[in-house]
């Protein structure tokens, strides 16, 4: 009994206290977790006094951050004493940056990213979506991975900030070096953990795992007498080849590519780069989801697969061509082979685009699939598995319903306006098969 009584004394004592707080309006606080996380006044004082900023007594820094522009008075309205979110810190961070800095970053780049880099950017309020977008440009804020290939990031604009992350935020302001760093199309690149091949590429995506990049080039395959011819005085990157990071330097000032686009142009490398990266690998990535997803039970009748196929070819426009002809044998060679292909994955990127000896253009892809159904798995000049118009896809030790990771070889051209696709080169071997070692 006596244990019953002090029990209800101390619950009594309990509710005392807690009346006792909600009446003063000081409640203590939750959890050690909840006390982790900086609040918004906190985080201007840390700004305002890593740009330099003192206040007297009678002053705060908030006032002060108002009357610089860094905020302004509905940017938090009273509410300065709740949690900093990540979509305030944009805020914060952007006009300081801009404060000591000024806009340095195009608003084209502005409108890529705002565009195609931040999956939920419709959740952040229209009012601080310029925040966001600039705040993970200037490299602050990079909002969180959307898997292996993925093309954007989340932000999570209502995330909160710890008091840690709120310093490390901080000091970004004048060390450029802590900062994220971007693509020149947005997306976000690393320089720790890099590849073995990385000094081929002018940057390395984060989304991209090394795999990707650690491969040889078709450029590394070529022989004499047994002997790799790379490396060697007479097989010379930019006169023999290109590696991706100097594709536009190939040929200097020199107009040197001859494209179709409307009348036939002579263009630079660089020029050739500008007007056609981004269409190859929009291409390469929508081909390649087109001949890895295959039904022979639909695929005669699939009116649309067939269009998108044909308008990812290098002969897109022609009405008759030997794609169509090849096309035509593949479907019906599908459906006799009861072929069903399923893609969940496909990774492509442009800073990939290189230039073979013989000045052939590739670009670098990923593709994971399996395939589900098929009467026949040998090597056959005309595939009834996947459509290339490469000699064939050359796959080595396929089991039917296996999830595959394969990397590929894509030639692309420029002759036509769809910058098209010549042939996809489908050899599950060749990531692993090495001719020369990259010192």
């Amino acid at each position: 009994m006596r244990n019953f009584f002090k029990g209800k004394r101390i619950i009594s004592v309990l509710l005392v206290l807690t009346v006792l707080f909600s009446m003063s309006g000081i409640m203590p606080e939750k959890s050690a977790e909840a006390a982790a996380y900086i609040t918004r006044e906190a985080f201007v004082t840390l700004v305002m006094k890593e740009l330099g900023f003192t206040v007297k007594a009678d002053d705060s820094y908030m006032d002060a951050a108002i009357r610089a522009g860094i905020v302004s008075k509905s940017t938090f309205g009273s509410k300065t004493a709740s949690s900093l979110t990540k979509s305030d810190a944009a805020v914060v961070l952007t006009n300081a940056h801009e404060f000591l800095y000024g806009q340095t970053v195009e608003d084209s780049l502005l409108a890529e990213i705002k565009e195609k880099r931040i999956s939920d950017i419709a959740k952040v309020s229209k009012a601080r979506q310029i925040y966001v977008v600039k705040a993970y440009a200037y490299g602050y804020l990079k909002g969180a991975s959307n898997g292996t290939y993925s093309k954007n990031r989340k932000f999570g604009p209502s995330g909160k900030i710890t008091v840690a992350t709120a310093k490390t935020l901080v000091t970004m302001l004048k060390d450029e070096n802590k900062r994220s760093k971007i693509a020149p199309d947005g997306q976000l690149i690393r320089t720790t953990n890099l590849p073995e091949f990385a000094e081929f590429y002018p940057y390395i995506l984060a989304s991209f795992p090394n795999d990707y990049y650690d491969w040889e080039f078709l450029f590394m395959k070529h022989t004499s007498n047994g002997v790799p011819r790379y490396g060697t005085d007479n097989w010379v990157n930019l006169v023999n080849y290109a590696a991706p990071k100097d594709f536009v330097n190939f040929g200097g000032e020199k107009k040197i590519w001859s494209i179709y686009l409307g009348p036939r142009r002579l263009l630079t490398s660089q020029q050739y780069y500008d007007l056609a990266a981004e269409k190859w690998e929009k291409n390469v990535e929508k081909h390649l989801e087109l001949i890895f997803n295959v039904d022979y039970r639909n695929i005669k009748k699939d009116k649309v697969w067939y269009k998108q196929l044909l308008d990812t070819d290098i002969y897109y426009g022609e009405e008759e061509s030997d794609t169509i002809f090849r096309l035509d044998n593949y479907i019906k060679k599908a459906i006799e082979n009861e072929t069903i292909v399923e893609c969940r994955k496909v990774g492509v990127d442009k800073s990939s685009v290189y230039i073979e000896a013989g000045g052939q253009i590739y670009i670098r892809a990923y593709v994971e699939y399996r395939i589900v159904s098929s009467k026949s798995l040998e090597r056959l000049i005309t595939s009834p598995i996947i459509f290339t118009q490469y000699s064939y896809p050359n796959f080595l030790n396929v089991k039917l319903g296996e999830w595959r990771k394969c990397y590929l070889d894509v030639e692309v051209g420029g002759m036509y306006e769809n910058c098209g696709i010549w042939q996809t080169i489908i050899n599950d071997f060749y990531h692993d098969d090495r001719v020369v070692k990259v010192p």
